[in-house]
C-alpha cells in the first residue's frame, strides 16, 4: 500500500506541471533512491515517461504524466470521493444522533438501553458507514477512556466496529490512532479492576481474529501479562485469560507462544484451554 501511496503522490505531482527529479523529490518528500526506482516501475507500467538524461546533468531528466497516468489519477480521486465520506440520509444521521444522546443518559433503565442498542447495532449492520461518523466515534472514544465496562457497548465495539476494522481504510486508521493502544494499555494495567481487563482482552482476542498484522503483538501482550500473573495462579482471572482466545487460531496462537513464552508457560497456558469466540 505505501508503494501504492508514492505512486499516486507521483503522479498528482506531475499532473500539476513538474518534470523532473529535483522538483519531485521537493514536492513529495521522497528520496532519490526510492523515487528513481518508483519512477522506472511506473515508466514499464505506461503511467509516466522519461526523456533521455542530458550528460553531467543529474536532475535534468524531463518526466511526463502519460493520459494513462491523468486517467489512472483521476480514477483514483473518484474511487476516493465514492468512498471517504459515505453520506447518510438527513433522518438516518437525526436518528443515530439521537441514539448515542439518550444512550448517555446515566438514569436509562436496562431495558431501554437494550432496545436502543439494539436498535443502533441493526444500523450499523445495514449502513455499516455510520462506524465513521464523528458522533460514534467521539462516543467509543469517551467509552475506552473513562475505563467504562458495559456488555452493550463492548458488544458494538467487537461485533461492528472491530469486525469491520480491516475492511475500511479510514476505520482502520481511527481505530489504531485512538484505541487499539488504550485497550492493550487497560489489559495490561494490574491496577485495574479485573472486569475491565477482561472487556478489553475479549477486544483484543476480536483485534487478533479479524486483523492478522496484530496477532504478533496481541500474543506477546498476553504471554507478558500471563507470566508475570498467572504462573502457578488458579485466580478466575487467569483463567479467563486461557479460557477466552478464539478456538479457530489455536494453532497460530501457539506458534505465537513458541515465539514469545518458557515452555512451562505453554504448557500452562493449554493444558486445559478450551477457547472461546
Amino acid at each position: 500500500m505505501s508503494i501504492a501511496a508514492r505512486h499516486y503522490k507521483v503522479l498528482e505531482v506531475l499532473s500539476n506541471g513538474t518534470n523532473n527529479v529535483a522538483a519531485l523529490m521537493k514536492a513529495t518528500g521522497i528520496k532519490d533512491n526510492t523515487l528513481r526506482r518508483g519512477l522506472r516501475t511506473m515508466d514499464k507500467l505506461g503511467l509516466v515517461v522519461q526523456e533521455p538524461k542530458a550528460p553531467a546533468r543529474r536532475y535534468k531528466k524531463s518526466i511526463s504524466i502519460t493520459k494513462l497516468g491523468r486517467d489512472t489519477l483521476d480514477f483514483i480521486k473518484n474511487y476516493e470521493n465514492i468512498l471517504a465520506k459515505p453520506a447518510l440520509d438527513e433522518s438516518t444521521h437525526d436518528r443515530l444522533k439521537e441514539l448515542l444522546a439518550r444512550l448517555e443518559d446515566p438514569v436509562l433503565i436496562d431495558a431501554l438501553k437494550e432496545e436502543h442498542f439494539n436498535e443502533l447495532s441493526q444500523l450499523g449492520h445495514s449502513k455499516p458507514e455510520i462506524l465513521i461518523y464523528q458522533e460514534v466515534q467521539d462516543y467509543i472514544e469517551s467509552y475506552i477512556e473513562k475505563q467504562r465496562v458495559d456488555r452493550y457497548i463492548d458488544n458494538f465495539l467487537n461485533l461492528l466496529i472491530i469486525k469491520n476494522v480491516v475492511q475500511n481504510s479510514e476505520l482502520q486508521e481511527w481505530f489504531y490512532a485512538k484505541l487499539f493502544n488504550k485497550i492493550k494499555e487497560q489489559f495490561q494495567n494490574k491496577q485495574l479492576d479485573e472486569t475491565t481487563r477482561k472487556a478489553r482482552l475479549t477486544s483484543l482476542w476480536q483485534v487478533l481474529f479479524w486483523d492478522e498484522d496484530t496477532r504478533d503483538g496481541i500474543i506477546k501482550s498476553v504471554v507478558n501479562v500471563f507470566e508475570a500473573e498467572c504462573v502457578g495462579s488458579e485466580s478466575e482471572w487467569c483463567k479467563s485469560i486461557r479460557m477466552t482466545y478464539p478456538i479457530p487460531l489455536k494453532h497460530e496462537i501457539i506458534e505465537g507462544f513458541h515465539k514469545y513464552a518458557r515452555t512451562e508457560t505453554i504448557n500452562r497456558f493449554f493444558e486445559s484451554s478450551l477457547g472461546g469466540l
